[in-house]
């Protein structure tokens, strides 16, 4: 009997609902193994599986798929869910997932499944799809089929967040019933589409579609657009400020910058033929290279961060443990000077009662003021060594920063000299014909003619810009390094400062209390005399 027959024939038997547990896991695993002809695996990690099929299983609830960090594809189909739960962070990778024919009803419980590119939920009991897929930027395929969506609009308004959706079902729906409606109706309104109810879309079926909604095309444009700006801006923003964080606000959009910082320089070299592909392909090249290098150094940075908060929270438990251990020693002696108070109380008091009260209260003051200066001056040290310690550690965290920097630094200029290598040899045959005695001068354009007329200052902008290029990625390396440097003796010098203050007023702490105790036995003395 297949592994198929024998699921559909156990859920027949089956009348009690089942639970997803390690047994029904490792269960799956031994069936498919020996399914598939594939021995000696039966006892492979949670942490290995990529495929995990749990149809017909009388399921009730999603739970217990814990550790299952490389899972791809994942089928509870068949089953009884009636809410989607217990997908947690675990399932990173998780890009397929079945849950049709089960009851659900609502969307939700996809936030961590950012990889997510098939979903389906055919045939559950879901009458609006408005909330639930935010997360899920990368679905291409939705099968929402055989459900109970009898209104259209709010699904598909909804659905048109997901730029990467290609593949759509939504045959057997009540709102599907006017099928040549309902088809132009989503055609138009999902650009994206590819497929609708496994069809592929007519061309022809486009054009006829945005032609019959283009109003209202139109009227959701005006609404969308402002709150895409928004949303663009906001992300822009919150770029900006990783950027500073980093000490990397220098290479936000530094070559657009530059390049309209110089826009006749780069006007001059962009009136030249053959320029542009080359120039679009450094500027490419560029973005993706600076963004390659922002993503490393922030993260970097955050390690940076992480070392730091850290290293601060080491040291100040050892403050406080140092702090609740001279609490007990004061404790102790206040305890011995209480006893030695109440006897002395009860004594005579005459000289020799002094003398006794004396004899044991010195000692023991001496004693704190020792235990507890002793103590502070060995926290002092262990604190030194461990900010000798981590000195060490940050400047090399930062020093991998600097090579991280100096290799963008490398790379981008040999991506520059490529780039006006390409611009020389075609302002050098331009120029050659330009000036040719048989040149026609119909084939250039009056502003080409003024510029190329214009050999040396031609020459000066190709020149000029290439300089400011690199000076910029100059910059960049040494600005990033400068930040960094700065942050890092910052840092040291201050909490040095304050561990030195800090020590100090300990010690002046100390020296106050062995004075007021010592004020408060000659008091006692004064009061009895």
């Amino acid at each position: 009997m297949s592994y198929f027959k024998s699921l559909v024939k156990r859920k027949a038997d089956t009348v009690d609902p089942n639970v997803i547990n390690d047994e029904s896991i490792r269960e799956y695993i031994k069936k498919y193994n020996a399914e598939n002809k594939i021995y000696g695996m039966d006892d492979m990690p949670f942490s290995e599986i990529v495929e995990l099929k749990l149809s017909f299983s009388n399921i009730l609830k999603i739970q217990n798929l814990r550790g299952l960090v490389k899972l791809r594809k994942l089928c509870l189909d068949n089953n009884i869910i009636a809410k989607i739960e217990g997908l947690g962070e675990e399932l990173v990778s998780l890009e397929w997932l079945d849950l049709s024919f089960n009851n659900i009803s609502v969307v939700e419980g996809l936030d961590n499944l950012e990889s997510l590119t098939d979903l389906s939920l055919f045939h559950n009991r879901i009458k609006v799809v408005d909330s639930g897929l935010d997360k899920c930027e990368k679905l291409n395929l939705l099968s929402l089929g055989d459900n109970l969506i009898s209104d259209r609009e709010p699904t598909i308004s909804y659905l048109r967040k997901l730029r990467h959706l290609q593949v759509l079902k939504l045959e057997g729906n009540p709102t599907c019933q006017e099928h040549e409606a309902y088809k132009l109706y989503v055609i138009a309104h999902l650009s994206g589409l590819k497929y609708l109810d496994y069809i592929l879309i007519d061309e022809a079926d486009v054009v006829k579609a945005k032609e019959e909604h283009r109003e209202d095309l139109q009227n959701r444009e005006n609404q969308e657009r402002p709150a895409e700006e928004v949303e663009k801006r906001q992300a822009e923003l919150l770029k900006h400020e990783q950027l500073e964080e980093a000490f990397l606000g220098n290479t936000d959009n530094a070559l657009g910058n530059l390049l309209e910082e110089y826009k006749e320089e780069y006007r001059k070299i962009k009136l030249l033929p053959d320029v542009q592909i080359p120039d679009e392909n450094f500027q490419e090249k560029f973005k993706i290279a600076t963004t390659n290098f922002q993503n490393k150094i922030m993260k970097m940075n955050e390690v940076r961060l992480q070392m730091i908060n850290k290293f601060k929270h080491s040291v100040k438990k050892a403050e406080d443990d140092n702090e609740a251990e001279d609490i007990r020693n004061i404790g102790v002696y206040e305890k011995v000077e209480k006893q030695v108070i109440r006897t002395y109380d009860m004594s005579d008091q005459d000289e020799a009662a002094d003398e006794a009260l004396k004899d044991v209260i010195n000692p023991e003051l001496k004693k704190l003021e020792h235990v507890l200066i002793d103590k502070e001056m060995q926290l002092v040290e262990r604190i030194n060594e461990s900010i000798d310690r981590f000195e060490k550690s940050l400047k090399a965290c930062v020093d991998g920063i600097k090579d991280e920097t100096k290799g963008y630094q490398e790379e981008m200029n040999k991506e520059i000299d490529l780039f006006i290598a390409e611009v020389e040899k075609v302002k050098e045959e331009q120029l050659k014909q330009f000036f040719a005695e048989n040149a026609n001068m119909e084939n250039y354009t009056q502003e080409q003619r003024e510029v190329y007329t214009d050999k040396e200052g031609l020459n000066s902008a190709v020149t000029l810009l290439s300089e400011e290029i690199k000076n910029m990625i100059f910059n960049i390396e040494e600005e990033t390094n400068k930040f960094y440097d700065e942050e890092m003796e910052n840092f040291i010098t201050t909490f040095k400062e304050e561990r030195h203050d800090r020590n100090r007023n300990h010690i002046r702490e100390v020296m106050e209390l062995v004075k007021e105790k010592r004020e408060k036995i000659e008091l006692t003395l004064e009061q009895a005399g």
